[in-house]
């Protein structure tokens, strides 16, 4: 007899193959002789799942930044697909954790609504989504994706004039500095170095306009 359901008689003592479900069954066996004396034996049977859910994500994805903007609020794509050999799951009506890292970091949040894909901003970079599903046996399964958003929008360079004093002796020569040049370079997403070149001259130079290139790089 396994756990309270119905009692099977055996001729003989012999091995016997059931299922049983994941958890603690208690199997009891009885005992009769021919004069109608019983005696009883018990034990239990644990069984475990051990193994992980298969949690399927969609592919990595693209994304090319509005003109003006150095990040996009987009929504997370959910996984695609999710099976457990125990845990009957009603895909997509689950609540994995989701997390990312990278570009944009999210902290690890228990999805708020299953089948609703909530929105975060995406910073210009890659980052990474992870999704986290736990079967009712604690066994979890990760599967990732990328997000990358790529800044396609060239900075814009602005330059002015500027006076250059060179000393007499010519021991040193003088130079000038990107920042003395620049009126107000400007990129979506921040300037990450100004070149000036060249950016040296000397007294043979003096008295002449010398024409200079402002190289701006963005990030």
């Amino acid at each position: 007899r396994i756990a309270q359901g119905q009692v099977t008689v055996v001729n003989d003592l012999q091995q016997a193959t059931v299922q049983l479900p994941v958890g603690i069954s208690r199997i009891t066996y009885y005992v009769t002789d021919c004069g109608g004396n019983m005696d009883s034996c018990a034990f239990n049977v644990l069984v475990k799942d051990m193994e992980a859910p298969q949690l399927n994500c969609p592919a990595d994805t693209l994304v090319v930044l509005p003109q003006g903007t150095c990040s996009v609020t987009l929504p997370i794509r959910l996984p695609i697909g999710a099976t457990d050999n125990c845990t009957a799951l009603n895909f997509p009506a689950i609540r994995p954790t989701y997390f990312a890292t990278g570009a944009s970091p999210v902290s690890p949040t228990v999805l708020p609504t299953a089948g609703l894909a909530p929105t975060h901003q995406f910073n210009r970079g890659t980052t990474e989504v992870f999704f986290i599903l736990r079967d009712s046996s604690g066994n979890a399964d990760t599967c990732n994706y990328r997000v990358v958003v790529e800044d396609q929008e060239k900075p814009i360079a602005r330059c002015q004039p500027s006076t250059l004093f060179v000393t007499p002796s010519g021991l040193q020569d003088p130079t000038v500095s990107a920042a003395e040049i620049d009126a107000g370079s400007t990129d979506n997403c921040g300037i990450a170095s100004r070149v000036l070149s060249p950016n040296t001259f000397n007294c043979l130079q003096a008295g002449f306009v010398q024409n200079v290139t402002l190289t701006v790089t963005g990030f």
